[in-house]
């Protein structure tokens, strides 16, 4: 475990990432969205506008079954390391460890509006935080607040 002492063991993260409530938004507008796509295709005369509905209810579907199988359920970000719990996945990762963060915008309906990835030294691929978290008491977001760490990480490094 990487904390090192009893003050760090029990400090609070400074971001939280679940997967929950990214799935549930999509499976309430599923739910908004399947009958007024099955009415307007079987009651109305407009099966046009019925099938635009019910298309859109496949790609929120294909988005959630995307989050939900992702690799990453859950994301904790503390002062001095990030621990990571998924599918297969049950982590903590140094930030010193980061090699590059990159911040993708995304389609809303597709997958996730924001993602973060995450690649670590070492190791092929990536791993995607599937949002953006903010933190009010620090007045910032996790992926500015990853860039200001990585470059603290860099000054000490070259210092």
């Amino acid at each position: 475990m990487i904390p090192t002492n009893k003050r760090e063991a029990h400090s609070s993260p400074l971001f939280v990432f679940s997967f929950i409530r990214p799935l549930a938004g999509y499976v309430l507008m599923l739910f908004i969205f399947l009958p007024v796509g099955i009415y307007g295709y079987t009651s109305t005369g407009d099966e046009i506008g019925g099938l635009f509905f019910l298309l859109l209810d496949v790609l929120l579907f294909g988005s959630a079954l995307r989050l939900y199988y992702g690799p990453v359920r859950r994301a904790w970000f503390f002062e001095d390391y990030l621990k990571l719990k998924g599918r297969k996945i049950g982590r903590e990762i140094r930030y010193p460890d980061i090699k590059q963060i990159a911040k993708l915008n995304r389609f809303p309906l597709l997958s996730p509006r924001t993602q973060i990835r995450i690649s670590v030294s070492g190791e092929e691929g990536f791993l995607v935080i599937p949002a953006n978290p903010p933190n009010r008491k620090l007045k910032t977001d996790l992926y500015s607040w990853l860039l200001q760490k990585m470059k603290q990480q860099s000054a000490q490094s070259h210092a």
